[in-house]
């Protein structure tokens, strides 16, 4: 999987990519950010270091539960963080995000811009937003003719009547194993996070890939026919291969906003305002959102179209009822923990490739 112009290998613990965007001046100032492993170059922030005598340092996290529990430990640093709601919220409640000074950020044009994610900061006074996304089921349509309704087709499925993909990501594989068990998204209960824990243990054997960031990549390569992917990631992926179609489950979906949130006492935080009213441009705002992976709030400037249309145009199964979508809602550290250790132990049974 690509991140940020760099390959991973293998998904390793905590392990860190760098990308700095260079700067001619001398004596320059340093930002550093942490952004998705799924962004890609982030050569366009070049005009801004030019511009502005900033150099930005971008880094990116290979496995997002392993960074999410080092920033939850204070233990990465940095300047500001592109991450999702839920984790945001987690650093809003326990204060350790910067509260946004707006008449720093002129360029700022989201005073209406709302996501069910954004139920922790209704009044946007930490967070910025970057972009949105759902989970939805991705499959191949020449192969599979039938539309799927239900996140049962990457469960309890066995080869080869279906090549199965899932992602090395145990927070979005349990809510939707979760809810096609019965029940629901963000679940907390450990007696049904146990049960959860066991039927994954159970199905990680049919599936034929255990996939890194990028899923959507093996879709379009038909090394997978079924996986969960993202409606961000998908969108394009359907444009450019005929093959592939996504739909939005019988038992529903999911949205994670992702926002930037600046660190609380960062000493640059001069330097992270004067970039973060650069990329509320719309242009290098869209070019940001694309990058990272998710749906870009900025085409309500750019194509004068609404927030609610975006999320209305995006695919649906074929049934006829309005999709049920749930926000992402706070993690805690010993939940967090608890399902990260339940999911390192799952994926020791996963096929090897």
């Amino acid at each position: 999987m690509s991140a940020i112009g760099f390959q991973f290998t293998k998904p390793l613990s905590a392990q860190i990519i760098s990308q700095t965007i260079n700067n001619p001046r001398n004596n320059q100032k340093t930002i550093e950010a942490f952004v998705p492993s799924s962004a890609g170059n982030l050569d366009f922030f070049s005009h801004f270091t030019k511009t502005y005598g900033v150099q930005v340092k971008f880094n990116s996290y290979s496995r997002y539960g392993d960074f999410v529990k080092l920033l939850l430990a204070d233990k990465l640093g940095g300047d500001f963080y592109i991450i999702s709601s839920s984790v945001a919220s987690l650093l809003v409640k326990s204060g350790r995000a910067q509260k946004m000074d707006w008449a720093k950020v002129p360029n700022y044009q989201f005073p209406n811009y709302e996501t069910i994610s954004n139920n922790y900061d209704p009044k946007r006074e930490y967070s910025i937003p970057v972009g949105y996304s759902y989970t939805t089921l991705g499959y191949d349509k020449i192969a599979f003719p039938e539309a799927p309704t239900s996140w049962g087709a990457i469960f309890d499925q066995k080869p080869p009547k279906a090549r199965i993909g899932w992602q090395d990501y145990g927070m979005d594989m349990f809510n939707i194993a979760g809810a096609y068990m019965g029940y629901g998204f963000n679940v907390y209960d450990k007696k049904i996070l146990a049960k959860i824990n066991v039927f994954l243990h159970d199905n990680i054997k049919n599936i034929n890939r255990l996939m890194p960031g990028a899923s959507q990549e093996y879709l379009a390569n038909r090394e997978v026919s079924h996986l969960l992917a993202y409606s961000s990631s998908m969108s394009q992926i359907m444009v450019e291969n005929n093959h592939v179609q996504a739909v939005y489950p019988n038992e529903g979906v999911m949205e994670d906003e992702a926002v930037a949130i600046i660190r609380k006492d960062t000493p640059n935080l001069e330097s992270v305002y004067t970039f973060i009213n650069y990329f509320m441009i719309p242009l290098v705002g869209k070019s940001l959102s694309e990058s990272t992976g998710v749906n870009t709030p900025y085409d309500s400037f750019l194509r004068k179209t609404s927030i609610k249309y975006q999320r209305n145009k995006i695919i649906r199964p074929n049934i006829d009822k309005d999709v049920k979508i749930h926000p992402y809602l706070a993690l805690d550290l010993s939940h967090l923990t608890l399902i990260e250790n339940y999911w390192n132990e799952i994926v020791k049974n996963a096929p090897k490739v």
